[in-house]
């Protein structure tokens, strides 16, 4: 294979993946013949605080075959989702990463290593309309599109999906295998979070890193809450059906009467 300077540590990568020098993945943008000159890759002063080291704390555990996959949730405060968070993209050992059609991505990646998907749901423009935070993903993906490193991503396209409301809509999935450039990675995954998403690059994001089993306990958790909340909420609906029949009832006696 033809040798390439290496962007990150100068020497003359023959893998093209990830240099076998450094492990950097910036010799795919050399590969691609991408002039990283004007970006934010080629150092760390562009990466949100503590995301390198929740990246490096994944590859450690992924050193344990016994930890399963392992999975870092990076998320954003936002009201309008459950626990007041929103996830915008999960880091998982590079060969649990699954499509919406249940099809490993990457099937052969060398451990330990990382991959990461960006997901958005694009609705058309009536149920848009409808639901303005569904407009915010097809915004956000054009802007991901634009970015230098759009072109290192794989497409997957999931058609027909239909969520809880019934509505249909295409999930486009966008996943890369950053390999063990946890430096790397990080460096992308902060100019996505800061270009597309909005979030500030001096603060960081809510970082959670887990085992295949602690995730687990996680999402049983969230399960929980999730059914106590529409228990809840039917109950609420209950009484407030008992009260408009009540009060319908009252009415025609004080007519009647």
């Amino acid at each position: 294979m033809q040798e390439i300077k290496c962007p990150n540590c100068g020497a003359p990568a023959k893998n093209h993946k990830n240099c076998e020098f450094c492990g950097s993945l910036l010799v795919r943008f050399a590969n691609k013949g991408i002039d990283l000159s004007n970006t934010t890759y080629l150092n760390n002063d562009a990466v949100l605080p503590g995301l390198i080291k929740q990246l490096e704390k994944n590859l450690d555990l992924q050193q344990n075959k016994e930890n399963g996959l392992v999975k870092t949730v990076l998320s954003v405060e936002d009201e309008r989702y459950i626990d007041d968070t929103r996830p915008i993209c999960t880091v998982i050992t590079s060969n649990g990463l699954v499509s919406d059609n249940a099809e490993i991505i990457f099937p052969n990646a060398e451990l330990p290593s990382l991959a990461v998907a960006f997901s958005f749901r694009i609705y058309n423009s009536t149920i848009e309309s409808k639901y303005p935070v569904y407009k915010e993903h097809r915004i956000q993906k054009d802007k991901f599109e634009q970015l230098n490193s759009f072109s290192l991503f794989d497409l997957y396209v999931s058609p027909n999906q239909t969520d809880e409301n019934g509505d249909t809509y295409i999930q486009y999935l966008y996943a890369i295998d950053f390999g063990p450039d946890a430096e790397g990675a990080a460096r992308l995954i902060s100019e996505i979070a800061n270009k597309v998403y909005g979030c500030p690059l001096n603060k960081p994001l809510i970082y959670e890193t887990g085992t295949e089993r602690e995730w687990k306990i996680k999402n049983a958790e969230i399960a929980e809450m999730q059914a106590a909340i529409q228990k809840e909420e039917t109950k609420e609906n209950i009484k407030k059906w008992i009260w408009i029949v009540l009060a319908a009832l009252g009415f025609l006696l004080w007519l009647i009467l």
